[in-house]
């Protein structure tokens, strides 16, 4: 059998459950004062224009960030 592929979101998935701007939840991934502890690794090559996360990490992110307030 084969694995299963995990669901990938961007920033936009996070913003938008956030209800943040999709520039806020950059700096929370990118920032250097502003960097969010726990903020998921992008599954993306380095290279890559723009930033994938697995949904679970970013489910994770989210719902710690939404408990912390």
């Amino acid at each position: 059998m084969a694995a299963s592929m995990p669901e990938l979101v961007d920033y936009a998935y996070i913003a938008e459950k956030l209800n943040v701007s999709q520039q806020t939840v950059r700096v929370y991934a990118t920032g250097t004062k502003q960097r969010k502890a726990g903020f998921p690794e992008s599954v993306a090559p380095k290279t890559a224009r723009s930033p994938l996360f697995r949904k679970k990490d970013a489910d994770a992110f989210i719902q710690r960030r939404l408990v912390a307030g």
